[in-house]
């Protein structure tokens, strides 16, 4: 098992930081840098995108009845958070690691909550939930 969460995690990594990179540098407002956060971390694209996602959340709640797959889950999320800090930089919005990781507190409830409607869109219950909280949590530089 620890073997299958690793190169899913991997894989979503690898999938994330793709997206990443094309992010360019320039100052974002609120809208955008929810936008593009969004769109990195909770892709809406394509089918493979959504279960890209619901993997990483069940991944994550998986790790939490298996000791043995912490320490890769803990591995996996703080390299989402780099992302996460990597981006937000790229945006011209200030970061520190506490931060970002409560924005992406906010993401993941969005995310969790989106999961539970009909017709529920996590990349757009994502960037909307950041929208209000963006300038706070990361504030223009």
């Amino acid at each position: 098992m620890t073997n299958a969460v690793t190169y899913a995690g991997d894989h979503d990594v690898a999938d994330v930081r793709a997206r990443a990179d094309t992010v360019s540098r320039r100052r974002r407002g609120a809208q955008a840098t929810a936008d593009i956060l969004a769109t990195v971390f909770f892709p809406a694209d394509s089918a493979d995108g959504m279960r890209e996602v619901v993997s990483r959340y069940e991944r994550l709640v998986v790790s939490t009845r298996e000791p043995r797959l912490q320490a890769v889950q803990e591995r996996l999320r703080e390299e989402l958070t780099a992302l996460h800090i990597e981006v937000l930089e790229r945006s011209g919005r200030g970061v520190e690691r506490r931060r970002v990781q409560r924005l992406m507190a906010v993401e993941d409830g969005a995310a969790l909550a989106a999961f539970t409607l009909p017709e529920g869109d996590p990349h757009r219950a994502v960037r909307d939930a950041v929208v209000d909280v963006i300038d706070s949590l990361a504030p223009p530089g």
